[in-house]
Formats: structure tokens, sequence, C-alpha cells
């Protein structure tokens, strides 16, 4: 909605200079997240990997189904002659069996579940300000003590 070029935030500004952009409660969470996401190389390496297999198999129905066939011809194959399959869809599987990305993902998994309650209620149409920095209290304390003891 910020675009540079045709964003709401510009077409706004066009029409009145003087007005500015604040993001939402949740929408700086994610911000946050993400920003941090990006300062680790192996955070950042898991949201690829899992990008590419979010593009390669919801891409279109018509991509899903033909993977679909084609795993299951894969399968049925493999299971006559006992071949291991080839082919891009090998690299992303080979990816998504490393410890690394499994641990990432049960570690994402853990920090987003951490946040998730907030997300949730930063996102209400009737802001509880006080409930939010709650919660944020909460969420940070959590983070520091999965930080530090796990």
């Amino acid at each position: 909605m910020q675009g540079e070029i045709n964003g709401l935030k510009s077409l706004i500004l066009q029409d009145t200079s003087s007005a500015y952009s604040i993001h939402c409660f949740a929408h700086q969470l994610q911000l946050t997240l993400v920003g941090l996401s990006k300062k680790n190389s192996d955070v950042d390496n898991f949201f690829y990997v899992l990008t590419k297999i979010l593009n390669t198999i919801g891409a279109s129905f018509k991509r899903r189904d033909s993977l679909r066939q084609h795993q299951e011809d894969k399968l049925e194959e493999l299971l006559k002659f006992g071949e291991v399959h080839t082919g891009q869809a090998e690299n992303l599987l080979s990816k998504i069996h490393e410890f690394e990305f499994v641990f990432m993902l049960h570690l994402m998994f853990k920090v987003l579940l951490l946040t998730n309650e907030l997300n949730k209620v930063l996102q209400k149409k009737n802001q509880d300000i006080v409930n939010a920095m709650g919660l944020l209290d909460l969420s940070k304390k959590r983070l520091q003590m999965m930080r530090e003891d796990e």
C-alpha cells in the first residue's frame, strides 16, 4: 500500500502533501520479524526455500495437478524398478530433508507461535492498547527466555 509510485500512500500524498503514513501495529510486527529474519542468513535461506516450494506447488491448480500426476507416475516407476527419481523437484525435496531446514522450520514455527496472540490482537478493529502492550511485553519475555534457555 505504500508503493513509491502507485501505492495508496503516493496517491494520497498527491492530493494532500501534509498527510503522513503510519504502519498499523500488526504490520509493524510483521516488518520487524521479516527484518530480523533477513539479518540471519540461515533464517533467510529457510524462507527462500519455503517460498520456492510454495511457488512450485501452489502457483496454479494446473501446475499442482501436473506435479501430483508426475509424482504418482514417478512413484509407480520407482516401485517397479527401484530407481531414484531425478529433476527439479528433487532439489527442493533434498532441501526439505536437510537438518538446517527442519531446524529452522521448528524454530520459526515456535517464534511465530509465540507472537501469534499479539499479532491477532493487533489486527482487531477495536484496539485495546493496554492488552496489546501487555501481550507485547509477554511476547518479548517469552522470546528472551527461548533465546537464553533453548
